[in-house]
C-alpha cells in the first residue's frame, strides 16, 4: 500500500478479516502508514497490488475534517441528515453545545462533531467498516472513556453508533476500547498482535508484545 508504486508504505502478507461489530486498533510511529492503510481499505486510495479494499461499504474519518465555521451543531446535523435526531442526541451525550458555531467550538468539541458525523454516515450507509484516524486527539479523559465504552460494546450509545460495523481506530495513546486485535504499522509492514491493556504509551504496548523498539522509531 502507498501513494505510488515507487513509494510503497505498507506491505500486507494477506487478507485481514473484520468481524461484524468488532474493533481493531491500529498503532505505529508517525509516518508509519496508518492513514494510508485506512484510506486504501476504504477505497480512497487504490491498492498498489491485490484487492481494492473491503467488500462492502466503508466510512473514513480523517484527522482533519472541517465544516462551515458559522454553522451551529444543531444546524449542521439538520443540513447533513434528513433525520438528525440521533446525531443531535449523540452530540448532547458527548457534551457539545448545540447552539455554538462550529468555528467557535473548542478543539475537543470540534473533534466530537467530526466523530458523530462519521458515525452517522456509517449508520446511514449501513457501513461494514468505520475507520477513525486519531479520533481521541484533543478529547478529555471522560469523553475518551465514554467512546471507548460505546465502541467496545460495554456501554449503550445512541443508535447513530452502529452495532454492526467493525471499527478500525488509529491511536497513539489513551484509553483503548475493548478490541479483538491490534495492527502495528512498523518496518514497512503490518503486524498483527493480540489485544493490549491500557498503558502509558503504544510504544510500551507494542514492545511488550514482542515488537523491536528500533522499528518504532521514526
Amino acid at each position: 500500500m502507498g501513494r505510488s508504486p515507487a513509494t510503497p508504505v505498507i506491505e500486507s502478507s494477506g487478507a485481514i478479516d473484520f468481524p461484524e461489530g468488532g474493533v481493531t486498533l491500529l498503532v505505529g510511529n508517525n509516518g508509519g502508514g496508518k492513514s494510508t492503510f485506512l484510506q486504501t481499505i476504504c477505497g480512497i486510495l487504490p491498492a498498489l497490488e491485490g484487492g481494492d479494499g473491503i467488500d462492502g461499504a466503508a466510512v473514513y474519518l480523517p484527522e482533519e475534517l472541517n465544516f462551515p465555521p458559522t454553522l451551529k451543531g444543531r444546524q449542521l446535523m439538520s443540513a447533513l441528515f434528513r433525520s438528525p435526531d440521533s446525531a443531535t442526541e449523540a452530540l448532547l451525550l458527548l457534551g457539545v453545545p448545540l447552539d455554538t458555531a462550529f468555528g467557535k467550538l473548542s478543539k475537543g468539541n470540534r473533534q466530537k462533531v467530526r466523530i458523530v458525523v462519521t458515525e452517522a454516515f456509517g449508520a446511514l450507509k449501513r457501513a461494514d467498516l468505520i475507520c477513525h484516524d486519531e479520533p481521541m486527539s484533543g478529547l478529555d479523559l471522560i469523553t475518551r472513556k465514554l467512546l471507548a465504552g460505546i465502541w467496545g460494546g460495554t456501554r449503550e450509545g445512541p443508535i447513530v453508533f452502529s452495532k454492526r460495523a467493525h471499527r478500525i481506530i488509529a491511536m497513539h495513546a489513551g484509553v483503548p476500547p475493548r478490541h479483538q486485535r491490534v495492527l502495528v504499522a512498523v518496518g514497512g509492514k503490518l503486524r498483527v498482535i493480540p489485544p493490549i491493556a491500557i498503558c502509558d504509551s503504544w510504544m510500551e504496548a507494542t514492545v511488550s508484545s514482542g515488537v523491536d523498539p528500533k522499528e518504532m522509531i521514526s
